[in-house]
């Protein structure tokens, strides 16, 4: 179910890319929290935290408690230039190194299966 869509000209919106993170857990129970969000980004997961990246909005999400997506507002395409499919990342900047900057920032590209780039 869709609760509001946004109508944006394409060109106006660039590809979002994510920052390693931890997931945010719920303060009573400790459970993963089944809405997780980055930026304009959020996302459903399941109860052992994992992703369902066919949730991925560039706007909000309602999530149930088995990680099922429920409803969203959508502030238009994930990969406005691609057609390719977004994927919620993870953990791949823990593998990725930066030899020339090791203090760069490491970003994760959702419309490229999440393929490390980075930044000083």
């Amino acid at each position: 179910m869709i609760l509001n869509s946004l109508e944006f000209p394409e060109h106006d919106l660039e590809p979002p890319t994510m920052i390693l993170s931890v997931p945010q857990c719920t303060s009573d129970s400790g459970e993963y929290n089944p809405v997780q969000e980055q930026g304009e980004l959020s996302w459903c997961v399941h109860p052992d935290g994992t992703a369902n990246h066919e949730s991925l909005t560039r706007g909000s999400v309602q999530c149930s408690r088995n990680g099922t997506m429920l409803g969203k507002r959508s502030l238009g395409p994930v990969c406005p230039y691609s057609d390719k499919r977004p994927l919620v990342c993870t953990d791949q900047c823990m593998a990725a190194i930066c030899h020339a900057h090791p203090d760069a920032l490491c970003i994760m590209d959702v419309c490229d299966s999440c393929k490390p780039s980075f930044y000083k």
